[in-house]
């Protein structure tokens, strides 16, 4: 091979990484939903509710993660723990994990939050458009 054609494809394969990377941040960080640029999905005027069960929040990922094995050991007729997602909230007041099981209506979610309650626990539902 050439002396010169070794740094020519490693400067083409720096161009690459780093063009793929620059999109992969502006869909990242400056898209409101990088499926519908990507033309992936149909933007819609009106977007389906999302309905959840909240149970906790915690300062960290750790503590969140202890919470979803300790919610789904106390009500293990209610949802696994594979069921329970922690989500990641910026707030005035900091990072915050929330720990939620997320529901195809409002009604489910107020079921289950009422059936947590009749139990001891504790939890809210949260609708988001």
């Amino acid at each position: 091979m050439n002396d010169w054609i070794k740094p020519v494809i490693v400067f083409g394969i720096i161009i690459l990484v780093l063009v793929v990377g620059a999109i992969a941040i502006k869909f990242y960080y400056f898209s409101d939903d990088p499926l519908v640029e990507l033309g992936i999905v149909e933007e819609t005027e009106e977007k389906a509710p999302i309905h959840v069960t909240q149970f906790s929040s915690h300062r960290t990922k750790d503590e969140a993660a202890r919470a979803v094995e300790i919610h789904s050991n106390k009500y293990p007729d209610l949802f696994r723990s594979s069921d329970l997602k922690v989500f990641r909230v910026e707030l005035d007041s900091g990072t915050w994990y929330r720990v939620l099981l997320p529901t195809e209506t409002r009604t489910q979610s107020e079921a289950l939050c009422n059936t947590i309650k009749s139990r001891g626990g504790d939890c809210l539902v949260l609708s988001f458009n």
